[in-house]
């Protein structure tokens, strides 16, 4: 169970690759503090309603934007769901990913008390890679700033997370910035290959599995027994991904207060399935439930099928392709690299 509530469209850096800037231009940029009684009180209904096994958590994300440059939203938030009598018997887990430009000592010893389902730092690797597309507005790179701020989080977190992103074009330098970033200290990364870009090819898939070789093979990664490679954990455990549960178990909560099933969506008005004052649209909750009923075309016979995105994720699908059961071509590209490392790799091997 997940409520990610988005507390602002805004954010101090223009990533390249962001895929959110583009469809939020003239939207109510951030969440109201007037109004803010009632989203959550909308999320403690959504919460108190939902029955589960009470000893595991629900989940509140703190999105964005940068989430940090409403901070004081963000405690309230979390001060506000904490001490909530309805919620008392839930156990309520929070999460956070920033870009590590606004901390300060306050700002960290908040976080590494509060946030313990995720802590997460956007870093991309070394310097040239992370300012390459983690930029400041007036062109400037923020790989310094940020660098210094997470090791402060390190020094007190040793879980920190660490989201990385790469694309067809800095995939060639993943094992550099993956050691890079464990070298410092950090052990838990997560590097996430960027679906939105259009220039993936055979040739930089093809890139995606050396680099990923070359990671195992590594002696930093080798030695390091604590390490956590996102990536390289997901193709070895090779779970089959579940039907997607967005707008039942998992919302999404977008500062002028529509509900929306899925990150990739927020702020389409399109798949909006209700709002915090008036309630669900029932009726495009069950239109959406058929929708990930189906099996996405063109996979027939795929042996990658039950661990691809393209079969559980019809949002992906119908943002990229414009279709929801037409796959989108990077998403099978990169999802087959590590179908063939885990076969090659660790297939019958206990």
């Amino acid at each position: 169970m997940a409520v990610n509530l988005w507390l602002t469209y805004k954010c101090n850096l223009n990533c390249s690759y962001c895929y959110e800037k583009d469809i939020k231009i003239g939207m109510k940029n951030k969440l109201n503090d007037n109004t803010i009684d009632d989203y959550l009180i909308f999320i403690e209904n959504f919460l108190y309603d939902k029955n589960r096994n009470e000893n595991e958590p629900y989940i509140v994300n703190l999105h964005g934007g940068e989430p940090l440059l409403e901070f004081n939203l963000l405690k309230k938030v979390v001060g506000r769901l904490k001490q909530s009598e309805k919620l008392k018997s839930k156990k309520i887990m929070f999460g956070v990913t920033t870009n590590g430009t606004l901390l300060n000592e306050e700002i960290i010893d908040f976080l590494c008390e509060n946030f313990h389902y995720s802590l997460s730092v956007s870093i991309d690797g070394i310097k040239e890679n992370h300012d390459r597309n983690r930029k400041f507005a007036n062109g400037e790179g923020s790989f310094k700033l940020i660098i210094d701020n997470a090791l402060k989080i390190l020094h007190k977190r040793s879980d920190i997370r660490i989201r990385m992103t790469f694309d067809s074009r800095t995939v060639k330098d993943l094992c550099e910035n993956i050691i890079y970033l464990l070298s410092l200290g950090f052990n838990n990364i997560v590097p996430v290959a960027n679906i939105f870009d259009d220039e993936w090819n055979e040739e930089s898939s093809e890139e995606l599995e050396k680099q990923l070789e070359m990671i195992m093979d590594h002696d930093v990664y080798k030695r390091n027994k604590n390490c956590h490679i996102g990536i390289l954990e997901s193709i070895k455990a090779k779970n089959v991904k579940m039907k997607c549960n967005g707008g039942i178990n998992t919302i999404n909560i977008s500062p002028d207060g529509n509900i929306y099933p899925c990150t990739y969506v927020v702020g389409k008005e399109e798949y909006k399935i209700g709002d915090v004052f008036i309630g669900f649209n029932n009726e495009k909750i069950d239109y959406y439930k058929s929708v990930y009923k189906c099996k996405t075309t063109k996979c027939e016979g795929c042996l990658n099928y039950n661990y691809c995105k393209s079969g559980r994720c019809k949002f992906i699908n119908k943002v990229i392709t414009g279709d929801f059961l037409t796959p989108a071509v990077q998403v099978c590209m990169l999802s087959n690299i590590e179908y063939k490392i885990w076969k090659s790799k660790f297939y019958n091997k206990g």
